[in-house]
């Protein structure tokens, strides 16, 4: 395990990944990030109050068909499995069913180390498949999952009484923007389950490879090797404490850290600090410390931060409009190309969505009017095209991030994009 933040075992995985596979560099990031926190388990967690806070995420990766997402997904899912890792929930699952077989499976061994939780790594490319369509009972109780302090209990009429011993919950899932609205509808927006996942966007994939390179097989059992150095110095060091200096600059962030979100992540917002802190948790195990110092707060927060610079990209083309639909169907169009398309040519991309021109006049008015796309050229090369607008942390939101620690995190040109804003 490195001490520097520039070189840390997610440097070395997604260094490793992006050799063989067209997924964007910070897809793998948090796949990775979130596997290794799956695997590692409840070994480590930040004292918190009168309980204990764990490093478990539910990372949400938004993209269109084709961005990739499921290979980020695999790719950071099978390392851990060729280690050994076992506790993958069901491809599909109902609550009730989920819920039964994971109590009967309590206290297993792995990997030598006794752990009596009840862990689930719900691993889904389609993350409507695992959780249904407008499934609010489902997701109230996963929302439920993330930060629970000791025991879950649920009573069905079916099953009778259930429950799960030190539930341990984490999940690396991906839907596109159309499956977005339909398995998260405008009913749940206020619903907490959104509140606890960190969406990420998952762009057009920004390399192809015809025939993808067969990876190194000795660099691909190092990671394994590292990746169970770090489980093994999580147990060691159960609870990681702070310094004071530690102490006085998460409070400074609790108190005066403003994410550039718009209103529509209000709900997010209430609960950033907690994911800021399993991060950072995170980020300390990773750099082979047992105290957060600031700078393991410094690379949470700047992971984070950047996911945030992105996560309008998600958001904007999510609608609670009735023509929510044509106006994703239509960012999407755009999105997988990077040459103006025409209206007429733009019509027949998505008159699998929207049929009527009144509507597709209305949705490409919405779209012009919120600044996601523009119309530029005249006569016969006139054309949409997506409004890009560079990504930038403010001057206050940079006393709190190191953007140089994004480098070989995310693509080179977003690298280098973000350096000169």
């Amino acid at each position: 395990m490195s001490s520097d933040f520039t070189n840390t075992f997610l440097h070395d995985y997604v260094n490793f990944v992006s050799k063989s596979s067209e997924a964007s560099r910070f897809a793998h990031t948090w796949a990775a990030l979130t596997c290794t926190a799956a695997y590692i388990g409840r070994s480590v967690y930040l004292p918190f109050g009168m309980h204990n806070l764990y490093p478990n995420l539910y990372t949400l990766f938004v993209g269109t068909s084709g961005s990739r997402k499921s290979a980020a997904i695999k790719s950071a899912q099978e390392l851990i499995r060729s280690l050994g890792y076992d506790r993958f929930a069901p491809t599909v699952a109902s609550k009730v069913g989920l819920f039964a077989d994971l109590a009967k499976s309590t206290g297993t061994e792995s990997s030598g180390l006794y752990d009596f939780s009840t862990q689930c790594f719900v691993c889904a490319d389609e993350i409507s498949i695992f959780l249904g369509i407008n499934n609010v009972d489902f997701a109230m109780s996963l929302g439920q999952l993330w930060d629970i302090s000791g025991d879950f209990e649920y009573r069905t009429n079916s099953a009778g009484k259930i429950k799960l011993t030190d539930p341990y919950f984490s999940i690396l899932g991906g839907i596109t923007p159309k499956g977005f609205v339909a398995t998260f509808p405008q009913s749940m927006a206020e619903q907490g389950f959104l509140t606890r996942l960190i969406l990420v966007h998952v762009p057009p994939p920004p390399v192809k490879f015809h025939l993808p390179p067969v990876p190194d097989a000795l660099a691909y059992k190092k990671l394994g090797q590292d990746l169970n150095l770090i489980k093994k110095f999580a147990a060691e060091t159960s609870a990681v404490t702070y310094t004071d200096a530690a102490s006085k600059f998460l409070e400074r962030i609790y108190t005066s850290y403003v994410p550039t979100l718009d209103t529509r992540f209000d709900g997010y917002v209430t609960r950033r600090y907690t994911h800021l802190l399993k991060i950072t948790i995170l980020c300390t195990i990773l750099q082979g410390k047992k105290v957060i110092d600031v700078e393991s707060i410094i690379f949470a927060n700047t992971l984070l931060g950047y996911s945030e610079l992105c996560m309008p990209d998600v958001m904007g083309v999510l609608s609670s409009a009735k023509d929510s639909d044509g106006i994703a169907a239509i960012f999407n169009a755009l999105t997988q190309t990077n040459k103006p398309l025409s209206a007429r040519a733009l019509f027949k991309e998505v008159y699998s969505v929207i049929i009527e021109t009144k509507k597709f006049a209305d949705a490409l008015s919405s779209l012009q009017q919120a600044g996601k796309i523009k119309s530029i050229g005249e006569g016969e090369h006139a054309g949409y095209v997506l409004v890009r607008r560079a990504k930038k942390f403010n001057s206050t939101q940079r006393a709190y991030i190191n953007p140089a620690y994004l480098k070989g995190l995310i693509d080179d040109a977003d690298y280098q994009s973000l350096l000169a804003t």
